[in-house]
């Protein structure tokens, strides 16, 4: 350590600090995710009436994963979850890419052919959750009752 410095500049964020981080990026994303699947149910169950709403929401999903993964850097991370952060993100940006296809669709059809959203770092999130010691519950955790 500097003398007369208590903390460096690049100093990690204890893991306190990080899932306060953590929650404040990764639970907007979740709330619109949620409203998502639900504007996305009632498309199923009627694709005429449903249509606008989960277009909506789509873009909701698009613009809060966006926002989430930029909030998660940090070069601070603890360790032992730092290359996990590195996955949410980059599942956050494949997200992105998958729900503004969604939200661009101009046809239930192409909504239809559109809708094929894959996650290869699904479980990063999980690890991190573990590894700051987190609920592993992504609605209770966020203060959002089922």
């Amino acid at each position: 350590m500097l003398a007369g410095c208590s903390m460096l500049p690049w100093a990690e964020m204890s893991d306190e600090e990080a899932g306060e981080k953590y929650l404040a990026a990764i639970c907007p994303s979740n709330s619109a995710l949620e409203r998502w699947s639900e504007a996305h149910s009632a498309y199923v169950d009627d694709p005429t009436a449903g249509f606008a709403g989960a277009i909506e929401a789509a873009a909701g999903v698009r613009d809060s994963a966006q926002a989430a993964a930029q909030a998660l850097e940090s070069d601070q991370w603890p360790e032992d979850v730092a290359e996990d952060i590195g996955k949410v993100q980059e599942s956050l940006y494949v997200d992105v890419s998958n729900f503004d296809n969604l939200a661009g669709a101009e046809t239930a059809d192409e909504y239809d052919r559109t809708n094929r959203i894959e996650d290869p770092n699904g479980g990063a999130a999980q690890a991190v959750r573990s590894g700051l010691g987190l609920s592993a519950d992504t609605t209770g955790s966020c203060g959002v009752e089922e």
